[in-house]
């Protein structure tokens, strides 16, 4: 594994400090993903496959990526009453140069397509920072899930995954769906139908801040011939105890 040395400015996007050095020569630009091959190169294109050169336009994680999660990225995960088990087994991933903790998600071939990583130190000013287009992802939790009876929607992945927990061991015919942010396009929505048996059912699950966008939600699902239906909670799931998520909400499902 590469060990990060420098950062100064890339050919590619102009930015002032994004590129980054590692001491086997390779260079990636945290700002473009401009790539530039060392002694000893690669890109991740599949998760679990052999390292591989990257090309144009894909979307590769950072280059040394590993799971050594650090006790500060355990720490944050407990407060959502999550382990290092948790991570392991939704291919979470942490890169030491950029200080994240990396969510990636892949197509129906394995190939990544975009990532979310929540920052924990200097390099980034937001908490988040990604690569792809992740409104266009379709990442159920439980993961490896193909088709289901209903998708609830959550804001953010860690209540998706919170959620996915739940659903997985009540053995329930639903998923968890991060939309990253609070809202689901008409497009979106329709892409979702192929995904269910009949009849399609969703649920918008957002905290009491966002009523408004629940209740547009709700009539536009039922514009597409979905079965909708919203919870709205003081708390957004992540920050709900398993406890209460077994015995008030996923209960009604």
């Amino acid at each position: 594994m590469s060990n990060w040395v420098s950062n100064g400015p890339c050919p590619q996007c102009d930015s002032k400090d994004n590129l980054a050095t590692y001491d086997d020569g390779h260079q990636w630009c945290w700002g473009c993903g401009h790539y530039v091959p060392g002694d000893k190169f690669y890109a991740v294109r599949k998760l679990g496959e052999p390292p591989q050169i990257a090309v144009p336009n894909q979307v590769v994680l950072p280059h040394d990526v590993d799971t050594q999660y650090p006790q500060k990225a355990l720490d944050w995960i407990a407060k959502y009453e999550l382990t290092r088990s948790d991570l392991h087994k939704n291919r979470v991933l942490w890169s030491d140069g950029g200080q994240l903790l990396i969510f990636s998600f892949t197509d129906g071939e394995g190939r990544i397509i975009a990532w979310q990583g929540r920052n924990f130190g200097e390099k980034f000013r937001t908490k988040w920072y990604g690569r792809g287009q992740l409104e266009d992802t379709f990442v159920f939790f439980p993961r490896d899930t193909t088709r289901t009876s209903r998708i609830i929607f959550v804001e953010d992945i860690i209540s998706a995954l919170k959620l996915g927990n739940v659903i997985s061991e009540k053995g329930l015919s639903c998923v968890a769906m991060p939309i990253f942010g609070s809202h689901v396009s008409k497009k979106r929505l329709s892409r979702c139908l192929h995904l269910l048996n009949d009849p399609p059912t969703v649920t918008y699950w957002l905290d009491k801040d966002k009523a408004k966008e629940a209740v547009q939600f709700a009539s536009n699902a039922r514009s597409l011939g979905f079965t909708a239906s919203t919870i709205i909670t003081e708390l957004d799931p992540k920050e709900i105890s398993y406890a209460n998520l077994h015995y008030h909400y996923i209960n009604s499902f």
